[in-house]
């Protein structure tokens, strides 16, 4: 691999380096460590190293985009990094955790701050504790933040599957039964609460 050269990106403390085989951006203080010496022409012998501090530069600016984009929960920030190709490889899922584990440490996720928001908004579309279990297991949250989140928040599941059948006062009791189940209400919620009106 030659390099052809090395420029600073504006406003950012990025380095990119060009080589025969592409362009490399890499943080600025491991191109002075690694790479100053280098003229043009020369060749990289480390030109694994350089791939692989170029996914470490890039695998962290795809995760702060991804968590600006919304709500994301580390697992499946995780996840959705390691699917991506970054200067024709996968990155390896230590550096990937390595990366979010920082932004974690930084306060750039918070998935037991998600979770709690994640619970409230749930309920107020009047979900039950199954279909609110399944769904935040599918956006990766862990099962302790799930429990702890359920747990705070505390929902009256009575209340909850009543206000749904309040919004559908014509219907029939069978129908009520299967369209609380769907919403995620345990048979016996649902069985109180039929049984009650």
């Amino acid at each position: 691999m030659r390099f052809k050269k090395a420029y600073r990106k504006e406003f950012t403390k990025d380095v990119a380096i060009v080589t025969d085989e592409g362009e490399y951006p890499i943080w600025e203080k491991d191109y002075e460590r690694l790479f100053s010496s280098l003229m043009p022409g020369d060749e990289i012998r480390n030109s694994e190293e350089l791939v692989q501090l170029a996914v470490r530069r890039q695998i962290k600016k795809s995760a702060v985009k991804k968590i600006s984009a919304g709500n994301i929960t580390r697992n499946a920030l995780v996840r959705r990094i390691t699917r991506e190709k970054m200067f024709d490889i996968y990155p390896d899922r230590v550096e990937v955790e390595y990366v979010v584990d920082k932004l974690e440490r930084a306060g750039f996720i918070n998935d037991k701050s998600y979770a709690a928001r994640f619970v409230e908004n749930a309920c107020t579309k009047l979900w039950g504790e199954y279909k609110i279990r399944s769904a935040m297991r599918e956006r990766g949250f862990r099962g302790e933040d799930i429990d702890e989140a359920l747990y705070k928040a505390s929902p009256d599941w009575e209340e909850l599957a009543r206000a749904f059948c309040g919004e559908h006062p014509d219907e029939e009791r069978a129908m009520l039964f299967r369209k609380l189940q769907a919403r995620g209400f345990s048979t016996s919620v649902i069985s109180s609460v039929l049984d009650g009106e």
